[in-house]
């Protein structure tokens, strides 16, 4: 079995209000992620920092399971921690709530990459990682970050580098199946939000 978890609990200081709920395309932007993770993983779960943020959500229409952050800090190692410990699959993908446009493809290689591994994640040539498209055996992921919660580690990266066997998705790989890493698209600002608009428009089209 197979879980997406989605991180919606921080604050959008650059945008000033919640990135879930800005329009995209006629439709909240976490419609978009919900609705291209769900064709690859069998349950959903998104994960918020406040019973506000919760209804706000099911007031949009959401019907996925909905939990609120074991601890209200708004820092995503929080949230991942919290997804781990609700997930019922073996393995999790962790995504944000501004990623609206994940490719099946690269995640359906993802969780194929991490099977009888602690994880995959996407590498660059500097060796950045992706946290925030990163596929996790849950057992694994969820006692390293019940460690790093504990010691109060806000970076959502070192769940990924305090695991012992991680699978490296090289990004020239991932660029065979998705040339323009629109999968890795992620709407920070408002530029980013034209952007996203005229990206759908291409999908559209």
């Amino acid at each position: 079995m197979r879980s997406a978890i989605i991180l919606a609990g921080g604050k959008s200081t650059r945008i000033g209000t919640e990135k879930g709920l800005q329009i995209l395309g006629g439709k909240p932007l976490i419609e978009h992620v919900i609705a291209r993770i769900s064709e690859c993983v069998n349950e959903v779960i998104v994960v918020v920092g406040s019973q506000s943020q919760k209804q706000s959500y099911y007031e949009i229409g959401v019907k996925e399971k909905i939990i609120i952050d074991e601890v209200n800090s708004g820092t995503p190692i929080i949230g991942a921690y919290s997804g781990f410990k609700s997930a019922k699959g073996k393995y999790c993908i962790l995504i944000g709530n501004d990623m609206p446009f994940l490719n099946k493809q690269v995640i359906d290689q993802l969780f194929k990459l991490a099977e009888g591994h602690d994880a995959a994640t996407p590498y660059w040539p500097n060796g950045w990682i992706e946290p925030l498209l990163s596929v996790y055996k849950k057992e694994s992921a969820l006692k390293v970050a019940k460690k790093l919660v504990d010691a109060e580690e806000k970076k959502l990266g070192f769940i990924i580098r305090s695991l012992d066997i991680v699978i490296k998705f090289d990004i020239d790989d991932i660029q065979k199946i998705d040339p323009e890493l629109y999968t890795l698209f992620d709407i920070d600002t408002l530029e980013d939000h034209q952007k996203a608009e005229k990206i759908l428009s291409t999908f559209k089209n």
